[in-house]
């Protein structure tokens, strides 16, 4: 039979799965109703995982006070006797505590040791804990080698004392046991974040394309300036297809996800006040939309500043808009064709909602247009913890707002750059803002 927390482990990855085969909206409440009438255990069990969490920061904790007390009064006192007890003695309590986590773990994954059924009660368990740390009294050898241990630790992070480094050990321990069990305590944020941003790309039309983000990332980055940014990693972290159905266009077009890293070299002093170089590593992401533009080819209007686009100067009719863009293009009359007074008082209201836009046209006549601005951010109000107010959310129409914005602005540069609608611009220029 399987333990409670393997049920959980597998109760969730089934969910999981369910959420990434849904097709519509529909699939995906019916996921949440799935949760909110599961009848298996959907919550894990971590008691003693928690409790050797806690164990090792509370080691830390009282090294840490009796440290500042000492240096502080000059002696611990009395204060220092539970120190010297929890932390002393850990040679004993600490093998025996680690022999009862490593038996629950391995519990938890279903893979039993070969002892009969009645060591499978948690109460035998413990006795039989207790049992190898009060028999590690009886060995002459083992604090010598438990101190070893952490006095060699010690001197490898720079340390002198022992305790030193049962500290360091024990912080690591407990900090990273700390943030898993928080993350399988909380896992419906993760499982209802994808949920709701999964409901926000089936109202919007939008589907994942298949990709490489690397190789992708290169290859724009040959046919768009904006995408020469950073000198260290480049890479579309995501990617959606979809179409819009404006008033007098309709156009197809992908949505991604960049992020690129900006690596740079920073002095710093050391404790020693010696001069000392690290690399730092500075995490930048933008959101954009790559599409088919056949009106126009090798221009920029760059409201970003942070890198250089290729061509000759342009400047439009608005002073707020050459205050905003910097306008360039290979062709000065293809520039001049493409903005018409309408459109650069387009660019600065849009500007004014956005941060850092820039718009190009690459050579093979796609257009690229980049905000800094998370267009797929959304804040949802409930969660899988409330199955039944989620699915009622869920249920409703999520607009991605930044998205239409982005698509309403590119609907009228096509509109205000296609012959066809010429007539049409003449009479609503005063309209379109």
């Amino acid at each position: 039979m399987r333990s409670h927390n393997s049920q959980v482990t597998a109760h969730i990855a089934e969910i999981k799965d369910k959420v990434e085969a849904a097709t519509s909206q529909d699939d995906l409440v019916s996921v949440i109703r799935y949760v909110e009438n599961h009848p298996g255990p959907l919550d894990y069990k971590d008691t003693p995982y928690r409790i050797y969490s806690w164990a090792h920061l509370s080691m830390v904790v009282l090294m840490m006070l009796s440290f500042l007390l000492v240096d502080s009064i000059g002696s611990a006192g009395i204060i220092f006797l539970p120190v010297y007890w929890f932390v002393g003695y850990s040679y004993l309590w600490l093998p025996a505590l680690s022999f009862y986590v490593l038996w629950t773990a391995l519990d938890d994954r279903n893979k039993r040791l070969p002892l009969p059924v009645v060591f499978d009660k948690p109460s035998v368990r413990i006795l039989l804990s207790l049992a190898l740390g009060a028999g590690l009294w009886f060995v002459p050898m083992w604090p010598f080698i438990y101190w070893d241990f952490f006095s060699l630790l010690s001197n490898f992070v720079g340390g002198f004392e022992p305790s030193f480094g049962l500290g360091i050990y024990a912080l690591v321990i407990g900090g990273l046991l700390w943030f898993w069990l928080r993350s399988r305590k909380h896992w419906r944020n993760d499982v209802s974040e994808r949920i709701f941003l999964l409901d926000a790309l089936f109202n919007n039309n939008l589907k994942p394309v298949e990709f490489s983000g690397d190789s992708m990332a290169k290859s724009l980055c040959d046919e768009f300036r904006e995408f020469k940014r950073g000198n260290d990693i480049r890479r579309i972290e995501a990617l959606y297809k979809g179409r819009y159905e404006g008033d007098d266009l309709s156009f197809e077009y992908q949505l991604y996800y960049f992020h690129y890293v900006q690596k740079r070299t920073q002095t710093y002093k050391d404790s020693n006040g010696n001069t000392q170089t690290r690399t730092v590593r500075d995490h930048y992401y933008r959101h954009g939309i790559l599409m088919d533009f056949p009106y126009a080819k090798a221009l920029s209007l760059d409201g970003d500043h942070r890198i250089k686009f290729q061509g000759e100067d342009y400047r439009g009719t608005s002073n707020a808009f050459n205050k905003t863009f910097k306008a360039k293009a290979n062709d000065p009359l293809s520039i001049a064709r493409f903005l018409s007074p309408v459109l650069e008082e387009r660019f600065v209201q849009f500007s004014k909602a956005f941060k850092l836009p820039t718009l190009e046209v690459s050579f093979k006549g796609r257009l690229c247009l980049a905000v800094d601005n998370d267009v797929l951010a959304l804040k949802r109000q409930y969660g899988l913890d409330n199955p039944r107010a989620f699915a009622e959310e869920i249920e409703g129409h999520t607009d991605l707002s930044k998205l239409q914005e982005m698509l309403a602005l590119i609907h009228d540069v096509m509109r205000f750059n296609d012959n066809n609608f010429s007539n049409t611009n003449t009479n609503t220029n005063t309209g379109v803002v």
